[in-house]
């Protein structure tokens, strides 16, 4: 068995800076006001759902409101953390240091979705405000399995390009095949879970365009969705 893509797990340490993270990702400031972590927030915080864009924008918001920079990592997408060479021990940095600067960075846990649009079934935005201040959260939709083997503590776990070409319908039978070095000598019966799913993580902060201008709000052609399977 192999494997074709990266861990969804980060390993690589790297040092330098993430400015657009740190520029955009609490931009939301305002003085006056104050912001508080409620019950559903700490739920979120501690079991983050990225089933859909908006339940995973009030994730991220929950982390803000909880003052929570390691939850506020996991909302981040692959794509982002490779792009913008971000880590959570840097995140863990710059967390610190900006609310230290500014108190008022953290009014950003009190934005609202105000819409939300689809670009496409593996991208959409959602238009957030607080205080008179807009702005675009881009979510990009990811795809992973994740197999849970008997006597071992990490579960086998990646992403992928796409589960289609792991997954197949066999009568009334869902089939499966994972291919990880990981998995190999495992027996079928050592196997305790398999999960296949997606979810929606962030992918860029950006400033949000003129009401006027921005595409009208679309219902999604698909939505996440996690298929947990049992031997």
């Amino acid at each position: 068995m192999s494997t074709q893509l990266r861990s969804r797990v980060p390993w690589r340490a790297r040092v330098a800076a993430a400015p657009c993270f740190a520029a955009a990702a609490l931009a939301l400031l305002a003085a006056g006001a104050c912001t508080t972590c409620t019950p559903r927030d700490l739920s979120l915080r501690d079991r983050p759902d990225f089933a859909s864009p908006a339940i995973a924008f009030e994730s991220f918001r929950a982390a803000v409101r909880c003052d929570d920079p390691t939850a506020a990592y996991r909302c981040l997408s692959e794509a982002m953390k490779e792009r913008d060479e971000i880590t959570v021990t840097k995140v863990l940095i710059w967390w610190e240091g900006t609310f230290k600067r500014n108190p008022f960075a953290r009014l950003a846990g009190n934005a609202e979705i105000e819409t939300i649009v689809y670009v496409d079934d593996r991208r959409s935005i959602v238009i957030a405000t607080a205080y008179g201040q807009r702005r675009a959260v881009e979510f990009v939709r990811q795809e992973f399995f994740d197999v849970r083997v008997r006597g071992r503590a990490a579960p086998v776990d990646d992403y992928v390009q796409s589960l289609a070409g792991m997954l197949r319908v066999d009568g009334d039978a869902l089939v499966a095949r994972v291919r990880d070095p990981k998995l190999q000598g495992v027996e079928p019966r050592d196997v305790v879970s398999a999960t296949f799913g997606t979810e929606w993580k962030i992918l860029r902060f950006s400033d949000a365009p003129p009401p006027e201008s921005q595409p009208s709000a679309q219902t999604p052609t698909s939505d996440s969705t996690s298929f947990p399977t049992s031997p």
